[in-house]
């Protein structure tokens, strides 16, 4: 009988941690285990460690294996060219909002035309991404903070953000 309770009572822990781990930004499967081994002990591990937060890299999708680097390096142009060229074309548009501030800030993945996921790249490469027509409106794509991918066109300001592009 004590170890069906021991038993019952790791469980529930590794549940609250695993859930609490969830909120806090890390992830649950791993937390899971460490509170069902560590019990209450990592539990108050995972309350004495910092949340991390929605600009954090160390998220990545979980659904697809990560398949490039950071850029995208033959498409020509050294990134402060790239930078420049945003910056210009930036320059007569409203003020961003906050929502699309903080995606230009994150890394970005897509799903290309073989099926393929791309990334971890920047916006900007995001950006040459589309205007090459790497990725189209319908392509899925996902940064951190998102719950799942999602096509383009259903991310509203980045996806008008990155259309204008296409027109000049």
């Amino acid at each position: 009988m004590n170890l069906i309770v021991i038993i019952i009572s790791g469980l529930l822990i590794g549940f609250a941690t695993s859930y609490f781990a969830q909120k806090r930004g890390r992830d649950g499967a791993s937390w899971f285990m460490i509170g069902v081994l560590l019990g209450i002990f990592g539990l108050l591990l995972l309350f004495l460690l910092p949340s991390i937060g929605v600009g954090s890299a160390s998220k990545r999708p979980a659904t697809m294996p990560t398949s490039q680097g950071n850029s995208f390096e033959g498409w020509g142009g050294q990134p402060a060219d790239r930078a420049d060229s945003i910056a210009a074309s930036d320059a007569n548009k409203e003020p961003l909002s906050k929502a699309l501030a903080e995606a230009r800030e994150k890394d970005w993945y897509y799903v290309d035309a073989q099926r393929q996921q791309q990334g971890p790249i920047l916006y900007e490469d995001l950006r040459l991404a589309f205007q090459r027509e790497h990725l189209s409106r319908e392509s899925l794509v996902w940064c951190e903070g998102m719950d799942a991918w999602q096509p383009l066109h259903m991310l509203s300001e980045v996806y008008a953000d990155l259309s204008p592009v296409l027109d000049g």
